[in-house]
Parts: C-alpha cells; structure tokens; sequence
C-alpha cells in the first residue's frame, strides 16, 4: 500500500465518532431484534465503552458488542470450535457481536466476578434493555466493582481461561497441525492483556493491538525487558521494519485470494469477511507506522495462517502447493517449525505468563483505587 493510499485512509476514519459509531450499532440492534428467537438485551464491549462520545471512531476498529439470549435459544448453541459471533458492515462500520445466554448475567456477583463484562456495567454501554434488566445489574455492580474480592475474581478468571487456552493445543494441533498450535500460542496471549487491564481497573483491550496494549503495560512497569521476551516468543523478536512491511503486504494478498477460495469453515472464521480488511491492513499499517511493526506481525499472524490453511486445502492445485510451502517456511521463521520448537515457545509462554501474573497480583496490591481486604482479628 502506498502512502497515497495511507492518508486517504486517515482521512476517511474521521467522519464518525464514537457517539455516531454507537446510535450505528444501536440501530443495527433494533432492526434485528425480532428476528432473533430468544432475544432479551445487548451491551457494548471493549475499547469503545472507554472512549469519549465525541473523540473519532477509527474505521480499523469494530464496534464489539454481546447479544443476550435465553438459554435455550438456538442462536447460543455451540456449533464445534467455531465461535459463536456475528459479524456485521453497517454504514461503513464493521461489527462484531458476541452471542451469550442469559445464565452468564445470572447475578450482578457472575458480572463482578468476570473480567468480559464488570467494566462495561461500570459505564453507560446498553443497546438494548426494554425491561431495564441490564440497567438494575448495573446498580448493583457499580458499588462493588474495585472490591479486592471482586478484583481477584476477575484475576482468576483471566488465568483459568489461559489455562483453558494452553489445554487446548492438542485439539488445535488435530484441527490445524502447527498453524493451530501458534494461532492457540497467540490466543493465549490475550489473557495477559486482561490481566493488565483487570490489575489496573481499566477497560479491556484486545483486538489487533494487544501487543501494544501489554506493551504499554509494561512500559509503565519499566518491564520492557519481559515485552523482548513475548516477542521472540513468538518469534517477532528480530523482525525488521522492511520484513513487516513486506508481510503485511503478502498477508493482505493472501487474505483477499483466501476469501475466493474458502469453501469450508475454520475456526478465524469471524474475521475472514471482506469488510474487514481494514481491521488487517490498515490496523496493521497504523501499527506500523506508530513505530510498533513487531506488534503489528502478531496480529498479521493469524490472518496470514488461516489463509494458507485455506489455500492450501481451498485454492487451486498450484494454490495448494506454494500456501503449504510458504506456511512451513513461515512456521521456521517464527522458529516454530519442529514439534521440539513447539515444546520450547509453549514452556517459555508458561514460564513467561507466570511472570506477568505475579506483576499484576502485585499491581493489585498497589493500586489505590482497589478497596484491599480487611484483616479480621
């Protein structure tokens, strides 16, 4: 991409801002309603609850949000690994919703107590609550939001799910072969940054940018020697600015001809759907020119390994044979390419997230705005 291309880009993610970007995913809600069978209420999630209504809502990002269902309801039945998420291009804006049953929003305690959704009830983030459900939960949360219980809770539910993450590699590596494995390597990443967020009461940032986001982190820790270490994790440590730029090219090549070619589902499904190559490309090129392009090859890298894996079963003959070739030397540059290599990254990962878990219990401990336990006796 040139950087012609670039600013006009620049220039066009500034006609919506965050409050337009929300009356969008509000009215989107409200025309789809009545036909979702067991449909009870919707709430924004992520970054855009944080933002001011006033400040620009870059076209890179989406508007994520949850749609409530009824437990029985045939919109939150798991259909295999494949993430129950819709995805959506209204007015220009890419949006992403989560499909989740009532019991997860049993008790304002199930909200504190888990770290996808408590922040977002401390902040005005409803789409939709007809019967004010979500409105009475958010009165009860506010309260008890920065109680030490609660803010260890969340803690756990944040190791427990990278738990979750690490025992899932034999079933990534079954469905996949070594591209699942580093896509789960990389999924597993995510906690951290939760982690953080949870430590420091913040909203949770994921997305293309969690790099940056534990990178940030660390930086205020003045830990920047343990943001090398997740880096050459994965393999990103060495990269070059030439090198990123080079791959976010090919991986934009890649994720155009993969969408062509795609014939059968895979578990990115979520994010392989045209209207969302900004959320590649341009992310990625903003990252990049921020000054962060190591950050920006590990959100390249689930986009470029899903669309070789499809390639390589999808594309043509010859398709089939350069994806498979150009995902193996892909694999040995990240220095994952044997099953010994895979051994090592996912031991050092443990070794690593150990680490970050002790800082951000230590974090805890620190922080002023969390009401700490008090000793009885």
């Amino acid at each position: 991409m040139g950087s012609g291309s670039r600013n006009r880009f620049y220039l066009m993610e500034e006609i919506v801002n965050v409050a337009e970007a929300k009356g969008v995913a509000r009215g989107w809600v409200a025309d789809n309603a009545a036909g979702w069978p067991g449909f009870r209420a919707a709430h924004l999630v992520g970054g855009i609850t944080a933002m001011d209504d006033d400040a620009f809502f870059p076209a890179t990002k989406d508007i994520d949000m949850h749609l409530i269902f009824e437990d029985d309801s045939a919109m939150v039945q798991q259909r295999g690994p494949i993430p129950n998420i819709l995805e959506a291009q209204v007015d220009g804006l890419a949006i992403e919703a989560g499909l989740k049953p009532v019991s997860e929003y049993a008790s304002p305690a199930a909200i504190l107590g888990n770290p996808e959704l408590a922040f977002h009830f401390t902040v005005e983030s409803s789409l939709y609550d007809p019967d004010g459900w979500l409105s009475g939960l958010s009165r009860e949360v506010i309260p008890n939001y920065a109680d030490r219980e609660w803010v260890d809770a969340r803690m756990q539910h944040e190791l427990l799910g990278q738990q979750r993450a690490f025992g899932l590699r034999p079933l990534a590596q079954e469905l996949l072969g070594p591209s699942g494995e580093l896509s789960m390597l990389g999924y597993s990443s995510t906690f951290l940054a939760g982690a953080f967020s949870v430590a420091a009461l913040r909203s949770p940032k994921m997305g293309g940018r969690v790099f940056v986001t534990i990178q940030e982190y660390l930086e205020e820790l003045d830990r920047l020697d343990l943001h090398e270490r997740l880096l050459a994790i994965f393999g990103l440590d060495r990269m070059s600015l030439p090198e990123a730029q080079e791959l976010l090219e090919e991986t934009g090549r890649f994720f155009d001809l993969a969408l062509l070619r795609k014939q059968r589902p895979h578990p990115f499904d979520h994010k392989l759907h045209a209207h969302l190559r900004p959320y590649l490309v341009d992310s990625c090129q903003r990252m990049i020119d921020e000054g962060f392009h190591r950050e920006a090859a590990a959100w390249m890298m689930p986009f470029h390994l899903a669309a070789t894996d499809i390639l390589a079963i999808d594309g043509t003959e010859m398709e089939q044979g350069w994806a498979a070739q150009r995902q193996a030397r892909f694999l040995e540059e990240r220095r994952f390419g044997t099953s010994e290599m895979r051994d090592v990254r996912f031991a050092e990962m443990v070794r690593f997230s150990d680490e970050v878990f002790a800082l951000c219990w230590t974090m805890i401990e620190r922080n002023p705005a969390i009401r700490q336990l008090e000793l009885v006796g």
